[in-house]
């Protein structure tokens, strides 16, 4: 069980939300016309994005959730979830400006928007009901990629099936850990996937 419990955990890692956003964009850059663009210009978004949208937010955080375990706050689990969301969203407010003034095409900055949009939203909804944002951003990812290979020509099963047994097993894995039950999971993967279609007919 411990051994499970860990596998859990660190799948949980490699697919937390934070770093979704980054495989879209490592995926647009190497398969769409956007590898078109210098190999020096692109490791410099990607490199911009990934301190603005992973590294700042843990920096964030670290002090907040170090002085809840020094005070041993009640409820702190929920504090620290709402913290990060705060954290998170004010990171993507400075890394969307950042990328406004590099002038860096509208594509990328419409994805980063939409993460942004999908942290608002779940933060709005986490007042109320603990729905999963790692199945939030999963969702969205699934139809986000799905939608870029259809573009370009090719048959999105094969890897759409992929992603949904993927799907399954971080939902799994994080009832397991006792984060979400089940309907938190599966209302987390079908909002991400209703957020993702309805940017794309916005954009």
């Amino acid at each position: 069980m411990k051994r499970l419990l860990i596998a859990c955990r660190a799948l949980s890692t490699v697919l937390s939300p934070t770093y979704l956003p980054m495989v879209v964009l490592v995926f647009l850059f190497l398969f769409t016309h956007l590898s078109m663009l210098s190999v020096s210009y692109r490791l410099m978004v990607i490199a911009l994005i990934w301190l603005t949208t992973i590294m700042l937010p843990q920096l964030i955080v670290y002090p907040y959730r170090y002085w809840l375990r020094r005070t041993r706050k009640s409820n702190e689990q929920r504090r620290l979830r709402i913290m990060r969301y705060v954290a998170s969203i004010a990171s993507y407010v400075v890394c969307l400006w950042l990328l406004y003034y590099m002038f860096v095409p509208r594509f990328v900055i419409a994805l980063m928007l939409a993460a942004f949009a999908v942290q608002i939203i779940c933060a709005i909804i986490n007042i109320w009901w603990n729905v999963s944002i790692h199945l939030t951003a999963l969702g969205a990812f699934i139809y986000i990629i799905t939608a870029l290979i259809e573009s370009l020509g090719y048959n999105p099963l094969w890897l759409m099936s992929v992603m949904i047994i993927i799907a399954g097993a971080l939902g799994t894995a994080r009832m397991l850990l006792r984060q979400h039950n089940l309907s938190q999971v599966v209302g987390g993967f079908v909002l991400g996937i209703v957020l993702a279609y309805l940017w794309n007919v916005i954009i």
